[in-house]
């Protein structure tokens, strides 16, 4: 019997993950993430009420990306074994790829890479992910160049120069939809090389990024209007789903649950590997995506990336790493 921790388990496409894990009999406890305890109980409730599952197969711990002290914190009130980790939460706005924190990084950076950079480096310092476990990260379909979305452009080149620079600002762009969308990609890299670093220093345990598919959840929440309109509109969705662009949030969290559950799913991809849609659509059968692009393959720049985070994650005061 597993357990399971989930961040970003309250809602979207981690809520219905839950949902998906909580039916399997090999599962005996689902334990996820929220800001505060209210909001975690409402979410359970709402899990429960959905899945049919009793209540007791639930439970929660209070983790706000932004901080790193309730990250540290939220891992060592876990369980002492944690066999099934899926690093879901996080969210991007223009705002936070703007806005600096008192270290010097942006608050985008702060969330998605420090936050759950923490979480991995403190749940394996722990000793409570046994051999055999899984760590799986949320990576993006935006980590490969959607012309759809960017405005018929490919987004900015990585340049392995440029890492140390790239917490404080990411790639710049003249429309604030290219920005937002460019700055969600890179943070998403930024920490899919520091996955497949966690990946090599762990041979024991099975890390990996894997791409929930094109989903139309709170993503598009974050566009301003006229465009949050257009994209949130069903013509504009049935044309993304006719082209490959989206599928429903009960397939993108099948595809969490499978890279948590599936006992071949290591045989079909190597630890530490890009793992999404097939080339030119956001939906459709996992593949493997490592040489997509070649920093992803590069044990130099996954070094780099995994020595600028841990440099950024001991300025919030964390020295576990």
């Amino acid at each position: 019997m597993s357990i399971v921790f989930i961040t970003g388990g309250t809602s979207g496409i981690g809520a219905e993950a839950v949902i998906q894990l909580s039916k399997l009999h090999t599962i005996s406890k689902i334990i996820i993430t929220s800001r505060s305890e209210s909001s975690a109980k409402e979410a359970i409730t709402a899990i429960v009420a959905k899945s049919g599952v009793r209540k007791s197969k639930f439970d929660y711990v209070c983790l706000d990306l932004n901080d790193v002290k309730t990250c540290a914190a939220a891992i060592e009130s876990l369980p002492a074994r944690v066999d099934v980790t899926i690093l879901n939460a996080g969210s991007i706005s223009l705002q936070a790829c703007e806005t600096l924190t008192s270290t010097g990084v942006t608050q985008a950076f702060q969330s998605t890479c420090i936050g759950h950079g923490v979480v991995c480096e403190t749940l394996l310092a722990s000793g409570k992910v046994p051999k055999g476990g899984r760590i799986i990260y949320a990576a993006g379909e935006l980590q490969r160049s959607v012309w759809l979305f960017t405005g018929f452009q490919p987004f900015p080149t990585w340049n392995i120069e440029d890492t140390e620079k790239y917490p404080a600002k990411p790639p710049s762009s003249f429309t604030n939809v290219r920005a937002l969308i460019a700055g969600m990609q890179h943070y998403k890299t930024f920490m899919t090389l520091f996955i497949s670093k966690l990946a090599r220093e762990n041979p024991s345990i099975y890390i990996a990024s894997v791409s929930p598919g094109g989903t139309a959840t709170g993503f598009y929440d974050m566009f301003s209007q006229p465009l949050k309109f257009f994209v949130q509109s069903q013509p504009t969705r049935g044309l993304f789903h006719l082209m490959g662009g989206l599928h429903s949030v009960e397939t993108a969290a099948g595809r969490y649950v499978d890279a948590a559950t599936s006992k071949d799913f290591p045989d079909f991809f190597p630890a530490g590997a890009l793992i999404m849609s097939p080339k030119g659509v956001a939906t459709g059968p996992l593949t493997d995506n490592t040489g997509f692009r070649e920093e992803f393959g590069d044990e130099v720049c996954q070094d780099r990336v995994a020595k600028c985070l841990r440099k950024e994650i001991k300025k919030c005061g964390n020295d576990s790493v």
